[in-house]
């Protein structure tokens, strides 16, 4: 996950943000776009991004460095110049090099963005480029600040923004958001962890149809069935073992749920 977990007893339910996100996002997103610390960052990269004059030189800016990351959810990896080196720094024409043989696409589609072993840091003066990272970075950056009103928001964002693109549940196995979303969402217990990644997909494929991931509609009930799974777990976590029995049931038997919530999965 992003470093916290959807059962941090968080200080307001899930279920109510995501549906009052969905009428109010953009009006959101335009305020926090203004906040001084976000324009600062987006304003270094742009002022700076166009100076870099080789791969060498952008994995040793540990700030244009995060921020072009951050962009594509790879974040975690600001501390690893080194590898990003080796991913970014490989042919994307080459089946055998080691940005094609990771299987989480985020590191391909960074390396796609910039092509420095196709077109050196040509792409880092293109506008289109600039943009793109930017706008990805925005977005990132604020499903992170709705995440500080409960964590199963920022979950919930980049969920159905990346669902899309997820082929197979190895793809779901190599990003730690999608697969705890999933995990939570179908009951999966975190300590499949500890089995062969191959029993962990056959898990996922039993009661997930991965292709179905592709459908808006599908996703946009998949997350409306993880916020309220959220909600139940955290308020688990508040009562303590002592009261969670009352609370054990199925979510479509939930008083506190609705008649809206679609758990056909």
């Amino acid at each position: 996950m992003f470093g916290t977990s959807a059962i941090s007893q968080p200080t307001l339910p899930a279920v109510g943000l995501y549906a009052a996100l969905e009428k109010t996002r953009d009006r959101q997103f335009a305020q926090f776009v203004k906040q001084p610390g976000v324009a600062r960052e987006v304003a270094y990269f742009k002022e700076n991004i166009g100076n870099v004059k080789s791969l060498d030189d952008f994995t040793k800016n540990y700030r244009l460095m995060k921020f072009a990351l951050t962009a594509f959810q790879l974040e975690e990896k600001s501390d690893a110049p080194g590898f990003m080196k080796k991913i970014l720094g490989q042919s994307l024409d080459d089946d055998e090099s080691f940005v094609n043989r990771m299987i989480d696409p985020r590191f391909k589609d960074m390396a796609k963005a910039f092509d420095f072993a196709g077109q050196g840091v040509a792409r880092l003066s293109d506008p289109a480029v600039i943009n793109k990272v930017v706008d990805g970075y925005l977005t990132n950056e604020f499903e992170k600040y709705m995440g500080n009103s409960n964590p199963a928001m920022r979950e919930a964002m980049y969920f159905k923004r990346m669902a899309g693109g997820v082929k197979n549940a190895y793809q779901i196995l190599a990003n730690k958001v999608i697969l705890s979303v999933v995990q939570t969402t179908l009951g999966l217990p975190k300590e499949m962890a500890y089995l062969k990644v191959e029993k962990q997909a056959q898990m996922i494929e039993k009661k997930l149809d991965v292709a179905k991931l592709s459908d808006p509609r599908f996703v946009d009930t998949f997350i409306r069935r993880f916020v309220a799974q959220s909600d139940l777990q955290s308020s688990q976590a508040a009562l303590g073992p002592a009261n969670m029995v009352s609370l054990i049931q199925p979510l479509s038997a939930n008083p506190f749920l609705g008649n809206n919530v679609n758990l056909s999965v």
